[in-house]
């Protein structure tokens, strides 16, 4: 299949056949980089779904400019495929745009943005992540944050960790636990599990 059949047939109403194309095209490897990256401007959003999976699998500074490019688009799922793609770039970019992410209004944006964070593991997000940690309501994003400091493995995440060992939500006091062990410490004596 030519590339711009398999460029159409990201479109496809089959959704099959639409994950085989992006599967060749993930194949092709950089081979079709530029093209993809020159039709992204016409491209539907679910097309540009899968092309941002592409681009995300080939961690290379034009696929990393592609994405970033992407961060104002209008469509929070075009946003989020980014978020969760930029999590395979090592960059000092990519890490600083996924840290302006976690102020995302969009929730599932700053989830993504804690968890490819965390992926990446680079200190530079772990003021932010802790900031966030502490003004966010939301439990979700509070167990995705803890969750991310403890793969960034920095010990000084612990202090700030242990503040929700008594948090409301299993979930936030489970990834508490989980985050310590990652870290190589534990909670006090004084906390006991509510689970």
């Amino acid at each position: 299949m030519s590339l711009h059949a398999l460029i159409d047939a990201l479109s496809a109403s089959d959704p099959q056949m639409s994950e085989a194309a992006r599967r060749a095209l993930l194949a092709e490897g950089e081979s079709v980089l530029d093209e993809l990256i020159e039709v992204i401007p016409r491209l539907a959003p679910r097309s540009l779904m899968k092309v941002i999976s592409v681009l995300g699998a080939q961690p290379l500074p034009r696929c990393e400019a592609a994405l970033l490019s992407l961060l104002s688009h209008d469509h929070n799922l075009i946003r989020l495929s980014v978020v969760q793609a930029l999590g395979n770039f090592t960059s000092e970019n990519a890490c600083l745009a996924l840290i302006e992410q976690l102020n995302s209004s969009d929730v599932l944006i700053q989830i993504s943005a804690a968890t490819s964070l965390g992926k990446l593991g680079n200190p530079l997000a772990l003021e932010a992540m802790v900031a966030q940690l502490l003004r966010t309501p939301e439990p979700t994003v509070r167990y995705s944050i803890i969750r991310a400091l403890g793969q960034l493995g920095d010990p000084r995440a612990v202090e700030v960790i242990l503040r929700f060992a008594d948090d409301p939500n299993h979930h936030v006091r489970n990834d508490v636990r989980r985050a310590l062990e990652r870290l190589g410490a534990s909670l006090p004596p004084e906390s006991s599990p509510k689970d």
